[in-house]
């Protein structure tokens, strides 16, 4: 092959790179843990400004408690916006939110956070079932052919806003589930059985948060490496910097690995 084909070939395959890519490399990462473990406070720690788009009830009340956290939403540095008045009968939240989010992505205005949060993921994917439901006139549950769609718009979603070029966190309740041969007691996603391993797939940052019991009280740490009980996987840790256990701050997280840290200006 003529010398300057390969370098125009390899020219091409670097090209498609930074397309996939973006002009940076973002960072994205599945946040899972049971209620009340901190996802929402951990996604808080990213890169500035931070939007965050909740579906959890009430689930921004962390933010008014803590005076570090109350004073940057009062700087307009961290946005919530609320899709949590979702009635079953009458589903609005996720049809809100999916138009708003399409928009989103269409005009760049994701590019313009540090860092962008679906809180949570398990609400989010429970409002989009009662909207299919309704919309399908399917009564009380989902009819066989209505689940794989639903499974490709999820994943849709995962994929196209983790290439918006800000941090992307998607967050996730788990269940505990005991294992009826062995006894085993593991922690799964809280959503469909299918999704429950499509889901982490698209994610090659699959941390964990719990509380630790410690001497001086419970305290809360973030898994980076399964444990048994709690599946959680880092691609990161390939650098040998990210240890097992971290402190629950993502830009710290961030730093060990050499990624992007700084905040973004903001625009308004």
């Amino acid at each position: 092959m003529p010398e300057l084909e390969v370098k125009q070939k390899i020219e091409q395959i670097e090209q498609m790179y930074k397309e996939m890519m973006g002009a940076q490399t973002a960072f994205s990462a599945l946040i899972m843990g049971i209620q009340g473990v901190g996802k929402s406070t951990f996604c808080c720690t990213g890169r500035l400004p931070i939007l965050l788009d909740v579906f959890d009830p009430r689930g921004t009340l962390f933010i008014h408690a803590n005076p570090e956290l109350k004073q940057l939403y009062e700087e307009k540095k961290i946005l919530v916006r609320p899709f949590w008045s979702e009635d079953s009968q009458n589903p609005t939240e996720y049809d809100r939110w999916y138009k708003q989010w399409q928009d989103d992505c269409k005009t760049d205005f994701l590019s313009l956070f540090g860092t962008y949060v679906i809180d949570s993921g398990t609400t989010m994917i429970e409002a989009m079932t009662n909207y299919v439901r309704k919309r399908k006139g399917r009564g009380d549950n989902l009819q066989v052919q209505d689940y794989l769609p639903l499974y490709n718009t999820v994943m849709d979603i995962v994929k196209i806003t983790s290439s918006q070029g800000c941090d992307f966190l998607y967050t996730g309740h788990l269940l505990t589930v005991q294992d009826e041969v062995t006894g085993e007691v593991k922690a799964e996603l809280d959503t469909y059985s299918r999704l429950r391993s499509k889901v982490p797939k698209l994610f090659s940052e699959k941390y964990v948060l719990m509380k630790k019991k410690t001497p001086s009280g419970p305290q809360h740490v973030l898994l980076t490496h399964s444990t048994g009980r709690y599946e959680a996987s880092s691609q990161l840790a390939s650098s040998g910097k990210i240890p097992d256990e971290v402190e629950p701050n993502l830009k710290k997280l961030l730093e060990l690995v050499g990624l992007p840290t700084e905040d973004k200006p903001i625009e308004w």
